[in-house]
């Protein structure tokens, strides 16, 4: 199982990707880059959440949340 990873400015904004990640969501990696996190979660809170979580525990494990892939089946 290799690890899955989006890892973002802190403005969300995607600057590496595992290839994981592109085969869950079904874009190539050159079409990730550069896009905001936000145009992938189902639930627009999401983002949020997680960030208050990352600033109250310092880190986020097993933090759950759904994406819509570029067919749009939600993940």
């Amino acid at each position: 199982m290799s690890d899955t990873f989006i890892r973002t400015d802190l403005y969300g904004v995607i600057e590496r990707v595992s290839m994981s990640v592109t085969d869950l969501l079904g874009y190539r990696e050159d079409e990730l880059l550069g896009r905001e996190t936000s145009q992938f979660y189902v639930d627009a809170n999401d983002r949020q959440q997680m960030l208050q979580r990352l600033e109250q525990e310092g880190e986020v494990h097993d933090y759950e949340m759904q994406f819509r892939r570029k067919d749009e089946q939600i993940i």
